[in-house]
């Protein structure tokens, strides 16, 4: 049996007025913070995410939105820049698109960790 380990996790919000708490959550990324190199490392969008976007905003440019989820879902697949993308996110993205505070969980099988916080989101 894999022993427990503990990962983190942001979940990357859409929040159309910086003047108010309303948002909806678009995607979590999940990863190994002891080993961003080779360690477990996705991102998994929220369903329907676009249509819950839309909701609160019907002018949202979710194609953009779509455009920088999956720019970063390609950046993670790439060992090397999953820390650049990071802390791209946790340190530039504001206003429109919010991170979360980093979280963290302990699991001994991070993909039904990643599952069942998806779940939860939805």
């Amino acid at each position: 049996m894999v022993d427990e380990r503990t990962f983190e996790y942001v979940v990357l919000r859409y929040a159309p007025n910086p003047l108010t708490e309303e948002f909806r959550n678009m995607s979590i990324v999940f990863f190994d913070p002891l080993d961003l190199q080779t360690g477990f490392c996705k991102i998994r969008f929220v369903r329907d995410w676009k249509w819950k976007v839309l909701s609160i905003d019907p002018d949202a440019d979710v194609v953009m939105l779509e455009s920088l989820l999956k720019e970063i879902e390609r950046r993670l697949g790439e060992p090397n820049s999953r820390q650049d993308v990071l802390d791209l996110i946790e340190d530039s993205f504001s206003n429109v698109v919010r991170v979360s505070d980093r979280q963290t969980i302990r699991s001994n099988s991070p993909e039904l960790a990643l599952e069942d916080l998806l779940s939860r989101l939805s």
